[in-house]
């Protein structure tokens, strides 16, 4: 039976708690697995004490994983001097190779990167693997400085860079539906797709991200990472294979060839001022709210327009990807009040596939009914589907970067992102309730 040792940096923290502890046991179940979890952070807990921090009422850790907890705090640099021996000790010799999870604040980095590659590294021949959470950097110049610090200790092979909208259902199905269709890929261009739309609306607010969030913006929070590489699996060419490496290239090519029109609709809600009070910046100019127009310089896309959209504290929490075809060439049938052929495909609450289409309203004289053709792939297989940080682990212990950001992604989305920044720091910021639609033109 393989044995491997996940350690989670910043072991007490929500990700750590709500997310990677329920998804290491569900690995070790499903794939018949051991692993070695090591929680790691600054409180003092004996090894039971944290394990019992970590089970709730609907989970409790399988035989299959055995947990640990070591105390160290991040702002120390000889914290972890002894984790190797502490490791070894645990392991007995038996692991088959340690990912370290970095789920901490990026000012603890250097510091982690540091320490963990002068000891902590299993020899040639077992599996040792770096996963990093964003932020990236905040803009391209601090980006570029973070990936020197972590290919100054690490490759490029151990680096997993996390963005986990990419291991939700419906963003893995993009490429799988365009290009398993010939019906799909052969419209899937300016000639006959309109417009898309890429939305992220969130019913919560900051909550406690209030001191990382006021730096950051929807911008910087959102846009860079998630909807621009959804936006990515979109316009991207087909890779040659689906070998990692094939795929990251053509994404970064679409991102690259992505430029911002100018055209921006920025807003924060009300209370956010009172909010970012906390952090000694009453009047912040932070967006809670973006709509962004952007295009494509891809002879494929030109004259498509893309819409993005994120928001907090608005009406309803919705993500979805609308792709809104062309009206013409429409024979019969059609007028200006006749509805455009829509695919959409919803990422939450549910993730599902609509593809909207125009008939004939039974009974009627050629009255004609825009409808949908709807497909739940999760309510039809009903399988017992990994979560989204379960898949990531599951990826990046066989060593598929598929769902990983590469390097060269994350240049491009850093240069279109700072362009949008660049273009609108005179913008008007305005002001909308809470439970909204956002602000109002």
């Amino acid at each position: 039976m393989k044995k491997y040792t996940i350690v989670i940096l910043g072991g007490t923290g929500d990700l750590a708690v709500e997310k990677l502890s329920p998804s290491i046991n569900n690995i070790a179940e499903k794939k018949g697995i051991e692993i070695l979890l090591v929680g790691i952070g600054r409180r003092i807990f004996s090894d039971n004490e944290y394990k019992a921090m970590l089970e709730n009422s609907k989970f409790r850790f399988s035989k299959k994983v055995n947990v640990k907890y070591y105390q160290a705090g991040f702002d120390n640099k000889n914290s972890l001097k002894d984790l190797h021996v502490f490791l070894d000790k645990e392991e007995k010799g038996k692991s088959d190779g340690r990912i370290f999870y970095l789920a901490t604040s990026h000012v603890f980095f250097k510091n982690i990167l540091e320490q963990l590659s002068k000891c902590c590294f299993h020899k040639e021949g077992k599996i040792n693997r770096i996963v990093i959470e964003k932020p990236f950097g905040e803009d391209l110049k601090s980006y570029n400085s973070l990936n020197r610090l972590i290919r100054k200790h690490f490759s490029e092979e151990q680096i997993y860079r996390v963005d986990h909208y990419l291991a939700k259902e419906t963003i893995e199905n993009i490429l799988v539906l365009r290009m398993s269709n010939p019906f799909l890929e052969r419209t899937w261009n300016s000639d006959f797709i309109e417009k898309i739309n890429i939305t992220v609306d969130e019913k919560k607010g900051i909550g406690r991200r209030i001191e990382y969030y006021d730096k950051t913006g929807a911008i910087r929070d959102m846009v860079q990472n998630h909807l621009l590489q959804i936006l990515s699996f979109i316009l991207m060419k087909p890779p040659k294979t689906t070998i990692p490496g094939d795929v990251h290239a053509e994404k970064a090519k679409a991102i690259k060839k992505v430029y911002f029109t100018g055209k921006a609709f920025l807003g924060q809600y009300e209370g956010y001022a009172e909010e970012a009070r906390k952090t000694g910046n009453p009047n912040s100019r932070t967006e809670t709210f973006a709509e962004l127009t952007l295009k494509s310089n891809d002879k494929n896309w030109k004259g498509t327009t893309i819409n993005l959209r994120t928001g907090k504290k608005l009406k309803k929490k919705e993500a979805k990807i609308e792709i809104i075809y062309k009206k013409e060439p429409c024979l019969l049938y059609c007028n200006i009040d006749t509805n455009p052929n829509k695919l959409v495909l919803n990422i939450q609450p549910e993730q599902d596939v609509e593809l909207c289409i125009n008939t004939k309203t039974p009974g009627s004289e050629f009255e004609i009914t825009h409808e949908s053709l709807a497909f739940s792939p999760t309510k039809k297989f009903d399988s017992d589907a990994p979560q989204n940080y379960e898949l990531l682990l599951w990826e990046c212990i066989k060593g598929n970067k598929t769902l990983f950001i590469s390097d060269i992604e994350l240049k491009e989305a850093w240069k279109t992102v700072d362009d949008i920044r660049h273009k609108i720091k005179n913008n008007k910021i305005i002001t909308y309730k809470e439970g909204s639609e956002g602000p109002s033109a």
